[in-house]
């Protein structure tokens, strides 16, 4: 099989710096291929070209960030005032608890808007509040952690199920740079339910990853062995501590679709990790991304 490179070009609108991933040999990086070609055919509408998060010289520093989601609250508030019906002031892990649970109840899960009988009456700053309320969550959440990015096309035609030998591909230990399949559904998964602690998610929007498509992230951790260990230890913990919830909802611990962390698809090819991360700094915006042999 003839090698691919996968070429993202990032932007400053000055200067361009390409990041080169080696494809891996493996089927859903393949099948994921398809997603990416319909992706470049329709003109690379990027969902929001600047979901970088931790680099540094970030414009999106603590303040700028509070802000945001307090206009966004605003925004729904101002539509519909007992849709959140707490005073945010100093967020705290439980009010973005709350809010993500505000935002999967009045936006829908996925492919659900349609159904969603508040979502389709909202004006449309409304439900742009709503789709953007999500994304400002997670960016307050992981402030302060490590850099990554993430590349989202919003009005993808298509998911496409993850097949039962994929599930063996999941790793939680991530490696450096790595290209990524993003979490392509609404809700969270059993690491989001430890990690938040959440205590307002319904079981509805418990959602293992079971679809990808074109989108991906590229994440720059530096865990250690031990350290991944012991969150894998932890997570399953709290699967016993919660015991009755999941096997409520048909999953047993160790469940192939239980399956922690992530999908990786392609490995970065670089020389200097500083170096790497210097560059991206620069330049924090998506503007390309391509296929050469």
């Amino acid at each position: 099989m003839t090698k691919l490179l996968v070429i993202i070009t990032l932007t400053n609108g000055q200067s361009d710096y390409d990041l080169k991933f080696k494809l891996k040999d493996i089927d859903i990086a393949q099948r994921w291929l398809k997603h990416l070609n319909l992706f470049i055919e329709a003109g690379q509408p990027w969902d929001d070209a600047e979901r970088f998060y931790n680099f540094p010289n970030t414009q999106f520093a603590k303040p700028v960030v509070v802000e945001r989601l307090k206009k966004l609250i605003d925004t729904i508030k101002n539509y519909a005032p007992d849709i959140i019906n707490r005073d945010i002031k100093d967020i705290t892990g439980d009010d973005l608890n709350y809010l993500h649970h505000v935002f999967e109840k009045y936006h829908g899960l996925y492919d659900t808007q349609n159904t969603n009988n508040f979502f389709t009456n909202a004006p449309k700053e409304v439900q742009d509040a709503l789709g953007n309320l999500n994304i400002w969550i997670h960016r307050y959440e992981t402030l302060g952690g490590m850099p990554r990015f993430v590349a989202t096309w919003k009005y993808k035609p298509y998911r496409e199920e993850i097949q039962n030998q994929d599930f063996k591909l999941f790793k939680l230990k991530e490696q450096w740079g790595d290209l990524m399949l993003n979490y392509c559904e609404i809700g969270k998964t059993l690491f989001d339910f430890w990690h938040d602690n959440d205590q307002y998610v319904s079981a509805e929007a418990f959602k293992p990853l079971k679809h990808f498509c074109f989108d991906f992230t590229v994440r720059f951790t530096n865990h250690n062995d031990q350290e991944y260990q012991t969150m894998e230890q932890q997570i399953w913990q709290y699967f016993n501590q919660h015991k009755n919830f999941f096997e409520g909802l048909g999953y047993t611990a160790h469940d192939p679709q239980l399956s922690l962390g992530w999908i990786s698809i392609g490995e970065l090819v670089y020389n200097n990790k500083q170096q790497v991360i210097e560059q991206i700094a620069k330049h924090q915006k998506l503007k390309s991304i391509s296929m050469h042999t």
